[in-house]
C-alpha cells in the first residue's frame, strides 16, 4: 500500500531528524559545558564574574538580530526567491543593528555594575550578534526543508568554534 510505505518513511525521516538534533544538541552542550569548566579554572572569579556580567545582556539582542526570521521562513513556505533576499538583508541589518545597540548599552551598563573595565568585555561578546543576524535566513531555509542533520552539524560546529574562541580570549 502506498500510503503505508509512505507513511514509514515519513516516521523514520522523523526519528533520524530527531536523533540529529538530539546528538548535534548533546554535542553542542558537551563542547560548552567543557569550556566553561576549562575557563573557570583559567580566570580569576572577578574576570569570571565580568564575563557573566557582560552575557547577561546578550541573549535579549539575540532576540533582535534574529527577530523570528527563521520561523517566518518555516511558517511562509511559498516565499519568493525575494522575499528571502529580502529578509536576509533585514536579517544583517538586525544583527549590525543589535551589535550597535550593545556598543551603546555597554558603557551605561558597566556604570550600572559599577565595573568600568566592563565595557570591552560587552563589545567583544555582542560581535557574535552580526553573524548571528545573518545565518537567520539559512537557519529558517534549512529548517523548512528539514535538514535537521545539517542544522546539527552546524550547530555542533558553531559550539566547537565559540568555545576555541572563548579559551583562547580566557588564556589571554
Amino acid at each position: 500500500d502506498p500510503a503505508t510505505t509512505s507513511g514509514r518513511k515519513l516516521d523514520r525521516s522523523l526519528v533520524h531528524s530527531l536523533a540529529w538534533r538530539a546528538a548535534g544538541d548533546w554535542a553542542s552542550q558537551i563542547f560548552s559545558w567543557g569550556s566553561l569548566l576549562i575557563i573557570v579554572r583559567l580566570l580569576v572569579p572577578s574576570d569570571f564574574g565580568m564575563v557573566a556580567m557582560a552575557v547577561i545582556f546578550f541573549p535579549f539582542l539575540r532576540q533582535i538580530s534574529e527577530f523570528g526570521i527563521p520561523r517566518i521562513i518555516v511558517t511562509f513556505r511559498d516565499l519568493s526567491d525575494e522575499h528571502i533576499a529580502e529578509l536576509n538583508t533585514v536579517g544583517a541589518l538586525l544583527g549590525g543593528f543589535s551589535f550597535l545597540l550593545a556598543c551603546a548599552a555597554a558603557k551605561p551598563i558597566a556604570i550600572f555594575f559599577k565595573t568600568p573595565p566592563l565595557v570591552p568585555v560587552i563589545i567583544v561578546t555582542c560581535a557574535a550578534l552580526i553573524p548571528l543576524g545573518l545565518r537567520s535566513v539559512s537557519e529558517g531555509l534549512l529548517t523548512r526543508d528539514m535538514q535537521f542533520r545539517l542544522l546539527s552539524l552546524y550547530d555542533a560546529l558553531n559550539a566547537v568554534v565559540a568555545a576555541a574562541i572563548t579559551l583562547g580570549m580566557a588564556a589571554f
